[in-house]
């Protein structure tokens, strides 16, 4: 890599992790990290210089000894340097960002450091232009009669935002999903299916895309924001790290309690993540997500046409009142009043 095009590439990291990178700019840097592994090290060491002066270097263990093992608070979010500013910081004064980062790591948690670092190393991995599937286990007190899907045989495929299941059902295999505006559409053969918008999605609904909906974008999200971290030693033979994360009291999103991920020790790939909640009525659930399947993403299957078979026809809020709520009750069983609200959300 010449000098001036190394110039260049760290220019467009800066920006593209600060989120300002224009589009034209951003497929050829993803295809470049994607290629090019001195680069995707600049980059790393970059994320991780952005996330110490943040939270904490990860430091080696023995670095950590004899310090207190006592959570602390943290510096606040609106205390801390841009990204700009913390990239020119790095770029004219290497020092200075040192003895930054080494002020943050005497006031941060040796185990909620080193685990805040995975998450991020994790968020990165994510970045990579595939769709992975996992086949997901429900363990749940008493049962759910809104959700009949947790005993079929389901695999949940994410890409970003965005999620879509795939049921099998007696033979007959169908799907549904939700799309980037937050509608959610279920095929109800090859070639009919229908659109649910936002403010039509009922409780029941609504709860079944919180349960098969937990994207790993989200999930490292919320952990990041909300739990307090600890890391240990995952499967040695496979070579896993397992991050726990317990979520703080006043956490936004109240029915979550607890997270655990395990992760590839390398690549920070999640192999599997389990989330505790609470159900509907306050009874414990939990459910595991187990990778089993990455492939290259093909967009079309997040969308209901790219499910349907032409020609095809689409049910939506103005087409043949009540058939959409038959055929909910047809796919997802249980209560299918609560499927759908009337009108339009305030």
């Amino acid at each position: 890599m010449t000098d001036p095009q190394h110039a260049i590439w760290l220019e467009r990291i800066a920006r593209y992790i600060e989120g300002t990178l224009p589009a034209e700019e951003l497929k050829p840097l993803e295809e470049a990290l994607r290629t090019d592994s001195a680069l995707r090290r600049v980059y790393l060491e970059y994320v991780n210089l952005d996330s110490a002066i943040a939270a904490g270097a990860a430091l080696p263990e023995h670095e950590f000894v004899g310090f207190d093992e006592q959570p602390v608070e943290r510096p606040r979010a609106q205390n801390l340097p841009t990204v700009r500013r913390r990239w020119a910081s790095f770029a004219v004064g290497g020092m200075a960002v040192a003895a930054a980062v080494l002020i943050v790591v005497f006031l941060a948690p040796p185990q909620q450091v080193r685990a805040d670092q995975t998450l991020r190393d994790a968020e990165q991995a994510l970045l990579l232009p595939v769709e992975r599937g996992y086949v997901v286990e429900v363990r749940r007190a008493t049962d759910d009669p809104d959700d009949t899907l947790s005993t079929r045989r389901m695999r949940v495929w994410t890409h970003g935002d965005r999620f879509r299941v795939e049921v099998d059902q007696d033979n007959d295999r169908w799907s549904w999903g939700r799309d980037l505006d937050g509608s959610v559409w279920v095929v109800a053969t090859p070639q009919r299916g229908l659109k649910i918008n936002p403010d039509e999605i009922g409780p029941a609904l609504q709860r079944l895309c919180d349960r098969y909906g937990l994207q790993p974008k989200s999930v490292l999200n919320d952990m990041l924001t909300g739990a307090d971290l600890n890391q240990r030693p995952g499967d040695p033979n496979r070579k896993t790290v397992i991050v726990r994360g317990q979520f703080r009291t006043g956490f936004h999103r109240q029915w979550l309690e607890s997270t655990e991920l395990e992760l590839d020790a390398a690549t920070k790939v999640i192999q599997k993540f389990t989330v505790n909640r609470a159900g509907p009525g306050g009874e414990q659930e939990s459910l595991t997500f187990a990778l089993t399947d990455t492939r290259p993403i093909d967009e079309s299957l997040y969308r209901l046409e790219g499910n349907l078979t032409p020609p095809f026809e689409v049910l939506d809020r103005d087409s043949r009142p009540g058939r959409r709520r038959t055929i909910l009750g047809t796919r997802l069983g249980g209560g299918n009043h609560r499927w759908l609200v009337t009108g339009k959300k305030p």
